[in-house]
């Protein structure tokens, strides 16, 4: 190594040396600190040829090595390069300026490729992570569901999945700002990621939407885990520029049985879970086994063997129903709509007559940029409506409902709104029902 320092002091870089004269010494060093480079001598008292190479690299695989022989051997050269180091000098030729070149180099060189590493390492993450809120996108997520897939196939255990959808959204975006809808998906990232757990997954499914899937957790625990979820953002307070926000979610979960093959089966269950909940009403949690329960309901209402085939939408009792009048102020209809917890209330003109209804889109629609309403209900109700007259079928009622997904529909008598039937009230019936055309108030 004296040759070393000797052509080094030459240099007009300055060089700090650490010289140890034995393989286990330098390797001890390389544990305990960190060089910028190795000069090693294959000939050492405990350590001979490549091997000491192995050895430093074992030790610090980052720190780049500089091969020192005694011996001018092209074939030793090139097996050391190979094998990772970065040069190789021979003693004999060893000058000021080969050192000073080979030293440079290297550094430059494993500089180079530490960058090179970090590029790759942050272009796979920029590939699996969603920028605004930091969870993994919706590709990486598919992908990591095939190892939870793998898993469950050879452990056997119980794997359910949440869905999530930010009530209303759209009005926090048009009312406050995106900047404020930014911050609104941010802070629900943040909530899911502190309750769930490090085996879970949680990604941002696409726009104001996200999925979790939850290791070892049956329907019950995720229901109980999406209902915690559900009322912490309720009365989580998030702060924006413009106006601190509080925000409502609808959720969805399933659990995969053991005929769900593939677990994006079992993210399209929880997304119907999720569909019923905003049908519902929004800010709750449906299950998807529950979904499957009024299914069978279904079977039954569309049995043949029950007892009354024709009953009529008069034969059955509604509650009490708050109608609007088209004179009620915006703001008192989205009272009465919150306070009944339903998506649409029938209006009606000054003698009682069904004229439409008015529905949450409307409400949205019709809230101005500083977020208060203002006019009345006939600027806003919808005129164009499907009712169902009191002779109508329940079985008709039945069929549309379910084949357009509508969660409740109004029923009218010589034009006055006779009540809302619910399609939860359809599933409780026990009886089947004959055709009949609806009735379509176009009005």
């Amino acid at each position: 190594m004296q040759s070393v320092e000797r052509a080094l002091d030459g240099s007009a870089m300055a060089f700090r040396i650490k010289q140890t004269k034995t393989l286990s010494l330098a390797v001890k060093c390389l544990r305990e600190a960190s060089f910028d480079v190795v000069l090693l001598d294959l000939g050492l008292p405990d350590g001979q040829g490549l091997s000491n190479l192995a050895a430093i690299q074992e030790a610090d695989p980052k720190a780049p090595v500089v091969i020192l022989s005694g011996l001018v051997d092209d074939n030793i050269a090139l097996e050391a390069v190979k094998a990772g180091a970065q040069d190789y000098l021979s003693k004999a030729e060893l000058s000021t300026e080969s050192a000073v070149k080979a030293i440079s180099y290297s550094i430059e060189r494993k500089l180079t490729e530490t960058r090179l590493r970090e590029g790759v390492s942050e272009l796979k993450h920029a590939a699996q992570v969603d920028p605004l809120t930091g969870l993994l996108n919706r590709r990486a997520f598919l992908q990591h569901l095939q190892r939870i897939q793998q898993r469950r196939v050879s452990d056997s255990y119980a794997v359910s999945c949440a869905m999530l959808d930010i009530d209303f959204f759209k009005h926090v975006n048009d009312t406050y700002g995106h900047p404020a809808g930014d911050e609104a998906l941010r802070s629900v990232a943040s909530l899911l990621l502190h309750e769930s757990r490090a085996g879970d997954l949680v990604c941002r499914f696409g726009g104001e939407e996200f999925c979790v899937v939850l290791v070892d957790t049956d329907e019950r625990a995720a229901f109980g885990w999406a209902d915690r979820v559900r009322s912490s953002l309720q009365n989580r307070v998030i702060r924006t520029e413009r106006q601190d926000l509080q925000l409502t979610a609808s959720l969805g979960v399933a659990q995969a049985s053991s005929e769900l093959k593939l677990l994006e089966g079992l993210i399209d269950q929880a997304d119907q879970a999720l569909l019923a909940s905003k049908q519902s009403g929004r800010n709750r949690v449906t299950a998807f086994s529950s979904l499957r329960d009024e299914q069978t309901a279904q079977q039954v209402i569309d049995g043949e063997s029950l007892d009354n085939p024709k009953m009529t939408l008069a034969d059955l009792s509604f509650p009490p129903i708050r109608c609007l009048l088209l004179s009620d102020e915006i703001a008192d209809a989205a009272n009465e709509l919150l306070d009944q917890r339903m998506q649409a209330l029938p209006v009606v003109d000054d003698a009682g007559r069904f004229v439409g209804v008015v529905t949450e889109k409307e409400l949205l629609q019709a809230i101005p940029g500083d977020g208060a309403w203002c006019g009345t209900v006939e600027e806003i109700v919808e005129r164009t409506a499907m009712a169902f007259p009191s002779d109508g079928t329940v079985d008709l009622v039945r069929e549309f409902m379910t084949r357009t997904q509508t969660a409740q529909v109004v029923v009218v008598e010589d034009r006055r709104p006779l009540g809302v039937l619910h399609r939860a009230d359809l599933l409780r019936l026990q009886q089947q029902t004959s055709n009949a055309v609806p009735e379509q108030l176009l009005l």
